[in-house]
């Protein structure tokens, strides 16, 4: 996406052009951009996830994750000028949580195999490996190493799993450890980081069968949680957790929902548009009713906010190609607060 034809893509170490050139030639072609986003996200579903687009389902022979049964994500757009994804996704055989803590309270095999599952897919630590980081390491513009044949003698691959933990090691480093920002102290968390590290060093998974708790293992308090798979052939940063209560995914379905209904107008800005919008609105006769009165105030205000909003060159993009806010695995139905606040007192 920021190179040019003249870019060798069968090379693994890639010459690319300066950060500064890369960040004008992302502004310069939006369509690029969004293109590559689009890409990216249908190579990581389909290859490394398992899942068939054309059928809808996950493939035969599933994924990293196993067998996927849906998902339904939200595309943001970040301070860089560059699209990401926050997903939600559903696996096939999941328990609902009731279920699930019943059989972790009652059944110590299947704990065993549901922290060797979970503690095999999330880690939260690096390999200890010496390996040094080179100040100018830049895993983004660097194609994943080829990985052997799934049949290769033991020798290749013992060599393979040392290359995949230096590239764990260097990726991690750069892409996986947290270091606190400007805006991990916003929204009142002056003394402590919004994003809650350093996380508590965990030496063993365990469950609370009187509170209900599953804690997974953490051996680094600052490293974030990363699939091992994703990190080394996506080489990008990323969170992934497994959500084990109803609490739970109600909090992820608000938080990754967020970002298409979250405006970009202040509080203080919508005041001055909405003082803006009354006066506007033409002396209304006798005559007109309350309810045409509450249209025209509303017209004013919508086409105040619209005025005022604006739309990155990327986003405009995904719309004019046919994409909406979210990314469904499934045709969805919209739910308007209203109707589903009115379905429920119904």
């Amino acid at each position: 996406m920021f190179g040019n034809q003249m870019v060798d893509l069968s090379k693994r170490f890639l010459e690319m052009p300066c950060g500064r050139e890369r960040a004008l030639r992302l502004m310069q072609d939006p369509m690029a951009a969004t293109d590559f986003f689009e890409f990216s996200f249908r190579s990581l579903f389909h290859h490394l996830l398992g899942w068939d687009f054309e059928a809808g389902r996950s493939t035969k022979a599933g994924g990293i994750l196993g067998f996927i049964r849906s998902f339904y994500g939200t595309s943001e757009f970040t301070e860089h000028g560059s699209l990401h994804g926050h997903f939600l996704i559903w696996l096939e055989g999941g328990l609902n949580p009731s279920e699930l803590h019943d059989c972790l309270c009652n059944s110590p095999k299947y704990q065993q195999r549901f922290f060797a599952y979970f503690e095999d897919i999330i880690h939260h630590h690096l390999p200890d490996t010496d390996d040094a980081i080179e100040p100018d390491f830049e895993p983004h513009i660097q194609r994943p190493p080829c990985p052997p044949e799934v049949h290769a003698p033991s020798d290749v691959m013992q060599e393979w799993d040392a290359i995949c933990a230096t590239e764990i090691k260097q990726c991690g480093e750069v892409l996986q450890r947290h270091c606190c920002w400007p805006v991990c102290h916003k929204y009142g968390n002056a003394d402590r980081c919004h994003f809650l590290f350093p996380h508590e060093i965990v030496d063993a998974s365990s469950f609370d069968s009187e509170s209900n708790s599953v804690v997974l293992m953490c051996y680094n308090a600052n490293i974030n949680y990363f699939n091992l798979y994703i990190l080394v052939f996506c080489r990008h940063n990323h969170d992934i957790k497994c959500i084990l209560s109803g609490r739970g995914a109600k909090a992820a379905m608000f938080y990754i929902s967020e970002y298409i209904t979250t405006m970009d107008v202040k509080t203080y800005e919508v005041l001055s548009l909405l003082s803006q919008a009354v006066t506007r609105i033409p002396a209304c006769g006798q005559d007109v009713s309350p309810a045409e009165s509450a249209k025209v105030l509303l017209h004013k205000c919508l086409s105040q906010f619209n005025g005022q909003h604006q739309v990155h060159a990327q986003q405009a993009v995904h719309y004019i190609q046919g994409f909406g806010d979210g990314i469904p695995s499934h045709e969805t139905t919209p739910m308007l607060s209203s109707l589903l606040i009115g379905y429920v007192k119904d």
